[in-house]
Formats: C-alpha cells, sequence, structure tokens
C-alpha cells in the first residue's frame, strides 16, 4: 500500500509540472531539441479560397501553403502558443543543425507566402548566395523578416 501512495504521489507531482508554465517550458526545450533539419519534410499544398469567397469572385486564385509531414504544426501550437512558439523558432534561426526546420516551422505558423519554395527546395537551396540578390541568401532575406514580424 505504502507503494502505492508513493507512486501516486509521483504521478500527481508529474502531472502538475507537466500543466503548469516551467513543465511546459520543459516539453517545449525537449521539442526543440529534437529538431534536425535532416528530419524537416515539406509539402507545398496548392489550396483552393474558400466557398464564400468563391461565392462573390468566381476568378478567386488559388494559393500556395506549406505543409510539413514531418511534425504536425497545428498540435504544436495549441500546446505552446504561437508567440512563445514563434520565439523559440527565432532563435534557432543561427543554429545551423536546426535552422532550416524553424524556419519551415515559421512559415507554416504565420501562413506567408510560400512563393519561395518553388525555388528553395532544401537548405543548401536557401543559403546558398544569389547573384540577383546582391549576394545575399533566401536565409539572410527570412531571418530579417522574422526578426520584424509583429508577432514576435
Amino acid at each position: 500500500m505504502n507503494c502505492f501512495k508513493l507512486l501516486l504521489i509521483h504521478y500527481i507531482f508529474l502531472f502538475g509540472s507537466l500543466i503548469s508554465g516551467n513543465g511546459q517550458n520543459i516539453e517545449l526545450n525537449n521539442f526543440v531539441n529534437r529538431l534536425n533539419n535532416k528530419d524537416a519534410r515539406m509539402d507545398l499544398l496548392l489550396v483552393a479560397p474558400p466557398v464564400d469567397t468563391l461565392k462573390n469572385h468566381p476568378l478567386a486564385i488559388h494559393t500556395l501553403e506549406l505543409h510539413l509531414s514531418s511534425v504536425n504544426v497545428f498540435l504544436i501550437t495549441r500546446q505552446f502558443g504561437i508567440e512563445h512558439l514563434m520565439s523559440h523558432m527565432n532563435e534557432l534561426l543561427t543554429d545551423t543543425t536546426r535552422d532550416w526546420y524553424a524556419n519551415l516551422i515559421l512559415y507554416e505558423i504565420t501562413h506567408r507566402n510560400t512563393d519561395i519554395f518553388l525555388k528553395v527546395k532544401n537548405r543548401d537551396d536557401w543559403v546558398e548566395p544569389r547573384a540577383y540578390m546582391h549576394d545575399s541568401t533566401y536565409k539572410q532575406k527570412d531571418i530579417e523578416m522574422w526578426k520584424n514580424n509583429k508577432l514576435m
């Protein structure tokens, strides 16, 4: 019986720490630490406009949306909060093992224009200097964009 009480107290303590803010930070840190650019999987989806839009504007254009198949962004934003998650992802943009993954998560969270991904298919494309951009990279442009994002 004492063992049962000790186990019950342990689970109550563990459950309490998971629902507290500190527990949430631990979970977010665990999630962030598991991210690795080599695991990032994305797709571009052609999305039709909402039905209401089509009623008023029958020539409405479909849009491209980024979808990460390697992580459920909807669930992690619900679990950690958009602003908190964006802040952590922004910090990862300087980490060469997690920067690409963090950038993809930021794009999916914010539903930014994803036309960039018609040219940029992977991290190597993202960090390659482009002559037509005055030897700048898409990574540099994205870091600047996320730094100026009003949700940050």
